[in-house]
């Protein structure tokens, strides 16, 4: 909002908002629904276009992620596949005393993090499987899927709800949910994630945070799109 960015810049509040209104006039900036947040405009998409696809995804997301945190109070990430594993793009840091780590450029296993097993379940048949015929499914912690015959109808489960949640499957004590952005031919290219320590999250909030992370989800998927015209 007009504060953080007054903050950011070190400029009056009232001098932030003028330039903020007038960027807004131009369409170089969108005021996000029912909030005081903004977003990149339709005039910059088309810019945004050009840029490297990673860079492209961070600049959509990164709005999306700072509400997301700000709503539910933990760490949320964007992820992208990479080959057989995911890789961690950009991250958001809550503001509790305890959190998660950092980690942004670090990779991690598909069939056992919660993006990862979100790509697995939106990835065409044939590389799901040679995935999980290929690759030893290592445990990683106690709840990890290593029996390919175990992860398949999990993987069905994640693909018609359009979501995945992960409990002490990457790392004990870990708790964390995703969900899809898709291309505009409906490729899944990335994952929003939200995640914290098991003892707090998703706490007596699962549905509200589904719901928050599904709607970002949603709105940043339709910007891509829009972008890609």
């Amino acid at each position: 909002g007009v504060t953080a960015v007054s903050q950011q810049v070190e400029m009056h509040k009232s001098t932030v908002s003028r330039l903020l209104a007038t960027l807004e006039g131009v369409g170089a900036v969108a005021r996000l629904p029912e909030s005081n947040l903004f977003r990149i405009g339709p005039s910059l998409l088309s810019l945004i276009s050009q840029v490297p696809f990673h860079q492209q995804l961070i600049a959509l997301a990164s709005p999306f992620l700072h509400q997301l945190t700000a709503q539910i109070g933990e760490d949320s990430g964007l992820c992208v596949p990479d080959g057989d594993q995911v890789l961690q793009i950009d991250q958001v840091r809550g503001q509790q005393q305890i959190q998660v780590r950092n980690w942004i450029g670090e990779r991690y296993p598909l069939h056992s993090s919660v993006a990862g097993k979100l790509f697995l379940a939106f990835f065409a048949e044939e590389r799901r499987e040679r995935y999980l015929r290929e690759r030893p499914l290592i445990r990683y912690a106690s709840q990890t899927y290593t029996d390919p015959d175990q992860l398949r109808p999990h993987l069905l489960a994640i693909r018609q709800h359009g979501y995945s949640w992960v409990l002490d499957e990457f790392a004990d004590g870990l708790a964390g949910l995703a969900v899809p952005i898709f291309d505009s031919n409906n490729q899944i290219v990335a994952a929003v994630t939200i995640y914290g320590p098991s003892f707090r999250f998703p706490g007596d909030n699962r549905a509200a945070v589904l719901s928050l992370a599904l709607d970002a989800g949603r709105k940043m998927t339709d910007l891509l799109r829009q972008s890609n015209r």
